[in-house]
């Protein structure tokens, strides 16, 4: 692979982002390593070329966004908010 990019992202919960990432963006063009620290996880990215590294970019970010606000809607329900009557 000619192409490649490390992409750091802090940990805010504890989910298992090796398990989540892994299993979707493995393809021939592009590879995926991830390494997890109590703080911060690492993505590396290795491309054949520049159009898959910035796809295999796209997704892995898109999908680590939603990774964190799906474990935040389990936060915020715990929160007690008071209802608004509109």
């Amino acid at each position: 692979m000619d192409y490649s990019a490390v992409i750091n992202v802090p940990k805010k919960h504890k989910i298992n982002y090796t398990e989540k990432l892994k299993q979707q963006y493995h393809t021939s063009r592009s590879r995926i390593s991830i390494t997890e620290s109590q703080k911060t996880v690492s993505i590396r990215l290795e491309a054949s070329d520049m159009v898959a590294l910035i796809a295999s970019c796209n997704s892995v970010l898109k999908e680590t966004k939603l990774i964190n606000e799906i474990a935040s809607i389990g936060l915020n329900s715990t929160k007690k908010t008071k209802s608004k009557n509109i």
